[in-house]
């Protein structure tokens, strides 16, 4: 899942692309004869000692861009449109949990749910995959923000577990002729659309750049999906930019990521033969989880032009769950 999504992995793309230039400053112009680049010596090249370069950028944004060329950085394109794909799968842990129950008749939407100890949800994990288009903007030279919508499939498998001997009680169940416990598997379908957004903070020095990253999505649909997700997520990366030629290049990184992964889960259990004569127990309930495990580790690449196409491909991993990324974007 998106998570991602449950947050942006746009950043290796562009920070080629934020490294300090120690010669000329380059940029992009929409100007008659543009498909060339202009190049605007630095003030040490023509012998000034101003602090103010004599660039212009003709682009909204980032802000503060012609602050940036002074420096002698080189911008980023600052649009990009992209398609992602998250392939998620975590156990999860149950936080909160409303049920009601009915003999051999399921209980109607409207019964109050209440907490009962006698009933609980075991073995809880989460498969997902999920499609999603990206639209973000470096706002400046060195943040980006971005927003995400797409669509999420998937199961969620769990276990309904019901100690029938605390449910009914003597005389019915009693130590002599106890009841024992009820216990079914059930695989719950997710189909949802999911929307959210982040923003990236980006610092580099030479061929190696830092990042950091926050984004929340959550997912949209009908009272009578069976499953409701939200994902918050806050990741930190270094990497090093691989110049290949003039056009092209190679980043790879690695880092830490902390994603909290949340479901809201409203179904109806069926558990066959749960009574002594063989009736069927119903149970409606309403439960909340997240994930087990928050933190994994982050490998990546990326790989494109410096003026176009990028393509990721991202792990984040522990040895009981696991997200994988791979996405394709567009720069103008």
């Amino acid at each position: 899942m998106p998570t991602l999504l449950e947050e942006t992995y746009l950043i290796a793309q562009s920070t080629s692309d934020e490294e300090q230039q120690v010669g000329d400053t380059e940029v992009e112009s929409d100007e008659p004869g543009a498909g060339r680049r202009q190049v605007f010596p630095t003030r040490q090249q023509r012998g000034e000692t101003s602090e103010e370069e004599d660039v212009s950028y003709n682009r909204w944004l980032p802000l503060m861009a012609e602050t940036a060329m002074q420096r002698g950085v080189q911008l980023p394109l600052p649009y990009g449109i992209g398609l992602v794909f998250v392939s998620n799968e975590a156990e999860q842990r149950l936080e909160q949990l409303s049920v009601a129950l009915g003999r051999d008749e399921i209980p109607p939407r409207d019964t109050p749910l209440v907490d009962l100890p006698f009933v609980s949800i075991e073995n809880l994990v989460s498969e997902t995959d999920s499609w999603q288009v990206k639209l973000d903007a470096w706002v400046l030279p060195f943040l980006n923000v971005f927003a995400i919508y797409g669509q999420t499939e998937g199961d969620v498998d769990l276990d309904v577990v019901v100690d029938v001997d605390e449910f009914l009680g003597p005389p019915i169940c009693r130590p002599a002729r106890p009841c024992g416990i009820a216990r079914a598997s059930f695989e719950l379908d997710v189909d949802v659309d999911v929307y959210g957004g982040g923003a990236t903070a980006v610092y580099g020095a030479g061929n190696w750049y830092g990042s950091a990253t926050a984004s929340y999505t959550e997912s949209e649909g009908s009272k009578l999906d069976p499953v409701k997700l939200q994902t918050t997520t806050l990741s930190a990366r270094l990497g090093r930019t691989w110049p290949i030629g003039d056009k092209f290049y190679l980043n790879t990184y690695a880092g830490v990521n902390h994603t909290k992964f949340e479901e809201d889960i409203n179904s109806v259990a069926r558990l066959r033969d749960a009574f002594p004569d063989g009736g069927t127990l119903f149970v409606r309930y309403e439960a909340k989880t997240e994930n087990e495990h928050k933190t994994q580790g982050i490998v990546g690449m990326n790989f494109g032009l410096r003026r176009g196409w990028g393509f990721t491909v991202e792990a984040n991993a522990r040895p009981d769950n696991y997200r994988y990324i791979a996405s394709a974007t567009w720069r103008w």
